[in-house]
């Protein structure tokens, strides 16, 4: 099964996502902001990454950028609470797989997240 990264600075969120996606038998990792979610990136073997985009130490697209650039065929699913167009684009132009607006819709989150592996099974 998939590990999937959740990266996000706010526990309450990290925390429902891992319980929104851990019941599909995927392996969560948590990460608090993005310099964490570099290091667990790092240290284990990640299939996904869930990341927020603004962060303190490091933000979202940072970490999207290092991810992308270590391996482009992670996909990165990007999260704000604060969304504009341009910064969907900006997020799709850097590699990014998908962009949500929070509140998360954790049945749209799960179907993003299987089509995403998915697509990354057939590249891989």
């Amino acid at each position: 099964m998939a590990n999937i990264l959740i990266v996000d600075d706010e526990k309450n969120i990290r925390d429902g996502l891992k319980k929104g996606l851990q019941h599909l038998g995927y392996d969560i990792f948590l990460a608090e902001d993005g310099k964490d979610g570099e290091i667990k990136f790092m240290s284990h073997k990640i299939d996904l990454v869930v990341t927020d985009i603004k962060m303190p130490n490091q933000s979202g697209m940072d970490l999207l950028k290092k991810i992308i650039t270590f391996d482009n065929n992670i996909p990165v699913i990007i999260l704000t609470g604060h969304g504009t167009i341009e910064m969907a684009v900006e997020s799709i132009q850097n590699g990014a797989y998908d962009f949500l607006i929070k509140p998360i819709d954790l049945n749209k989150l799960e179907i993003i997240v299987n089509r995403a592996l998915k697509q990354r099974n057939l590249i891989a």
